[in-house]
């Protein structure tokens, strides 16, 4: 009789859960969202194998709740234009479907996916493509999503980074000025960092930000002062 190994079964358990997805997704975004999660992590921990560890990074919000998030490098490229739809790296097909139900679903559905990859530890993938749809739905999940973006843990995170900034620059303008100030305010002080290292990483946050958002939108005048600046680097 044929047999099959665990990576071979794995994989096909892989390959039904890409078939059933949209459906799963749209019946209970809740357990769907967890299975993509799950599966992502998954993918990650194939790559990473053999390069280092699956280590979750503390992300605290607020100052009260901790989110925990596992770099995966799956987010470092764009991935609006790549084929994870049609088939890219192994298995990037469920985060494709994972963006199209991001994309179509309700409001309610929206949130609830949220909330599911809320509540455990979260590939940063997922937590990539959440951002980026977001910024594409106009006040679908801002009260929800914005402490969690402008988190400094957050957007610490190499794999996130970029899709946290588009979905800040796309919610700064509907944040009171009070929420504005403050994001500013991170900004400011850590690219002022003695940490030249840290202050680097920080312009590098601060000029994709001001590269985005209008002068209209900023709190105080700090940041405008910033912005030019960093244009004679």
């Amino acid at each position: 009789p044929l047999r099959s190994n665990k990576r071979q079964d794995y994989e096909h358990a892989r390959w039904h859960l890409q078939q059933g997805l949209p459906e799963f997704l749209a019946a209970r975004p809740d357990f769907g969202t967890i299975a993509v999660n799950r599966a992502a992590l998954g993918l990650a921990g194939d790559r990473l194998a053999r390069v280092g560890t699956m280590e979750p990074r503390e992300v605290v919000i607020g100052g009260e709740r901790a989110l925990f998030v596992v770099e995966d490098g799956m987010s470092l490229l764009e991935w609006r234009n790549s084929s994870e739809s049609s088939g890219g790296q192994p298995g990037s097909e469920i985060l494709g479907n994972y963006v199209q139900f991001l994309l179509e679903c309700s409001d309610a559905d929206f949130v609830t996916s949220i909330q599911a990859v809320m509540s455990e530890t979260a590939a940063a993938s997922v937590w990539a493509r959440i951002f980026g749809i977001a910024a594409e739905r106009p006040g679908t999940a801002d009260d929800l999503l914005w402490p969690i973006a402008t988190s400094e843990g957050m957007l610490e995170l190499i794999d996130v980074v970029r899709d946290a900034i588009t979905y800040i620059a796309a919610a700064f303008p509907r944040r009171s000025v009070s929420e504005r100030g403050c994001f500013e305010a991170v900004i400011l002080a850590n690219v002022r960092s003695a940490d030249e290292d840290e202050r680097r990483v920080w312009q590098s946050r601060a000029s994709r930000f001001l590269s985005i958002i209008a002068e209209a939108f900023l709190a105080g005048s700090a940041l405008n002062e910033l912005r030019g600046e960093l244009q004679q680097h």
